[in-house]
């Protein structure tokens, strides 16, 4: 079978091995956003919050601090509409959350150390790595893996659903020590205002080897391989 890569057309290295060059070289920021993550993703389980709504709130802190929570109106008997909290920032404008929940939420935030969160598919990342290490623990990680595509078109689509800019190179494959076939099109079909046990559900279909309906398959490649 033939192997495709979008790579930065700078990249000179021929001979790849994944023990030093793996999806972590991208996700740098791993262990500075673990305490944001984990808070976001058990708050949303417990309080089945959408996650982007979350994440929302937490950047309306960091960017206007106490002006925004000045700006909040009452609670109606102690209810708050998601909408009155975000007005014109968030999507999904469904659902509730108790104004004591509130009050936990921003005291939660505010003692991580507030600052603007934009980099949103670490999330997506955190969760499904969370997925992995709960029920699929023999499947190789995501961020130790290097990723490659059955056909040159799925590099194209690729490239095109998540702005990327690259060459497509093709990649031989010299020493394989795991190699495991998925759907990426199931990550790029997980809706941001989804909650983190629905966005587990979109991961345990990804691990668990299912494909959606328009599949785009990728290979989490662990050894050694060359750009060719």
């Amino acid at each position: 079978m033939n192997y495709y890569k979008v790579v930065d057309p700078f990249l000179v290295k021929p001979l790849i091995d994944t023990h030093e060059v793996n999806y972590s070289v991208t996700l740098d920021n791993w262990d500075w956003y673990s305490n944001l993550l984990t808070l976001v993703t058990e708050s949303s389980g417990a309080l089945g919050l959408p996650l982007d709504f979350l994440l929302t709130l937490h950047n309306q802190l960091a960017i206007h601090k106490n002006s925004y929570l000045e700006s909040i109106p009452r609670s109606a008997n102690g209810i708050y509409p998601l909408a009155h909290l975000l007005p014109g920032t968030f999507c999904d404008r469904r659902g509730l959350i108790k104004e004591n929940d509130l009050i936990h939420l921003v005291r939660a935030f505010d003692s991580l150390g507030l600052f603007v969160f934009v980099e949103a598919y670490y999330l997506w990342e955190w969760i499904f790595e969370q997925v992995r290490q709960d029920r699929y623990p023999n499947l190789p990680s995501r961020r130790d893996c290097f990723f490659l595509f059955g056909s040159a078109e799925d590099c194209q689509y690729y490239m095109q659903q998540h702005m990327i800019e690259g060459v497509i190179r093709q990649v031989t494959l010299l020493e394989t020590r795991s190699l495991f076939q998925a759907d990426m099109g199931i990550l790029d079909d997980l809706p941001p205002s989804s909650t983190s046990e629905q966005a587990k559900a979109f991961a345990d279909r990804y691990w668990s080897g299912q494909r959606c309906d328009r599949p785009v398959l990728e290979y989490l490649f662990q050894g050694i391989c060359r750009l060719d």
